[in-house]
Parts: C-alpha cells; sequence; structure tokens
C-alpha cells in the first residue's frame, strides 16, 4: 500500500461516484462539475444520449471540474456526466507527504485540518426548515482526529532508557539518573 493510498484510507477520501445533468441551450460549451477533484478517466458524458469522446468533443480538467464541449450541445439536449470524485487531490496529499517529511499519520492530520477548514467555510452552521447543516461541529471532530494522528505521531519518537547496573555504585548513579527524569514515585 502506498502511503499516498494511507492517507486516503486514514482520512477517510475514498473515490465516491457521483452524477451531474445539465440542458444545452446552443450557445454555452462549458460546465463546472459539483464535485472535484474527478479521479482522472473516470468520467463518462452523454449528450442526447450519445457518448461523447475526449479531447475530440470535449476536454475535461480533473482539478477544477471544468468540462469543456468543442462546440455548444444543442439547444434542450441532456447532458449528463458520470464520474468519480475525491476531497482532495493526489497531488495536494503528496504536498502534505513531503511537508512531513512522508509521516503519513502527520500528513494524514493535515490533510484532516485542510478538509476542516473547507467544512467550516463551506458549510456553516444552516437550519431551513427542518434541515440542519452544523459544518463548525464536523470542522471541530476533524480537527480532533487530526489531533490524535499527531499524538499517536509524537509517540513514535519516545525510546525507553535500557541501563545495565553491574555494581552497587552504577546501581546508585540508576536510582540518581531515575530521580532526576521523575521515574520515581
Amino acid at each position: 500500500m502506498t502511503t499516498l493510498s494511507q492517507v486516503r484510507t486514514i482520512i477517510a477520501d475514498q473515490p465516491n461516484y457521483h452524477r451531474a445533468a445539465a440542458v444545452g441551450d446552443g450557445i454555452s460549451n462549458q460546465f463546472h462539475l459539483p464535485h472535484h477533484p474527478l479521479i482522472a478517466d473516470s468520467a463518462t458524458v452523454t449528450v442526447a444520449g450519445v457518448t461523447k469522446t475526449e479531447v475530440t468533443d470535449y476536454t475535461l480538467n480533473d482539478q477544477l471540474g471544468l468540462l469543456v464541449f468543442a462546440s455548444a450541445p444543442a439547444a434542450d439536449a441532456a447532458i449528463v456526466i458520470t464520474f468519480q470524485h475525491t476531497l482532495l487531490s493526489d497531488d495536494d496529499i503528496e504536498t502534505f507527504l513531503a511537508l512531513q517529511a512522508d509521516d503519513v499519520r502527520l500528513a494524514a492530520a493535515m490533510a484532516l485540518d485542510t478538509i476542516a477548514t473547507n467544512e467550516a467555510l463551506v458549510q456553516k452552521r444552516i437550519k431551513l426548515l427542518d434541515i440542519t447543516t452544523d459544518g463548525p461541529a464536523v470542522a471541530k471532530s476533524l480537527r480532533e482526529h487530526a489531533a490524535q494522528l499527531r499524538e499517536e505521531a509524537d509517540g513514535d519518537d519516545d525510546f525507553d532508557i535500557a541501563e545495565m547496573v553491574t555494581t552497587g555504585s552504577a546501581w546508585e548513579e540508576r536510582i540518581f539518573a531515575q530521580a532526576q527524569r521523575g521515574l520515581l514515585d
């Protein structure tokens, strides 16, 4: 398992399937997909039931979720795009890994902090009729998970000191050293 996939597993950022639809107007040739980044080569695009070919009929910017047709779909033509997407791109996660010296847990913590910030900014706390969203609460939970990952990563650096006692004076030195480290009750 690569470090990239380990980070995705820890932060639960596995590919999700989505289907977006639009209607052509004969003029517009650009469409923004509701979720991105897209998984490369995961998109299928149809216009009026006819499957289109990437490069020939359209281009798709996976990072931005921008679909651009070579020519505008006809008025009233049904446009359907199915694709897979994630919360963070591979480049984002590779950057976190590089910044954290390839420590998977610390990179995952950075990723969770990034997702938390986005969640708090986008979702906010909204109540509409009987539907409630609470972006700040979700962000808090994500940040707590990130803090836990950082604690686990910090714990890996701990090591025990092994001291061998061979004489009476060595035993006294060991007791003194343990007292200095606060290891004696």
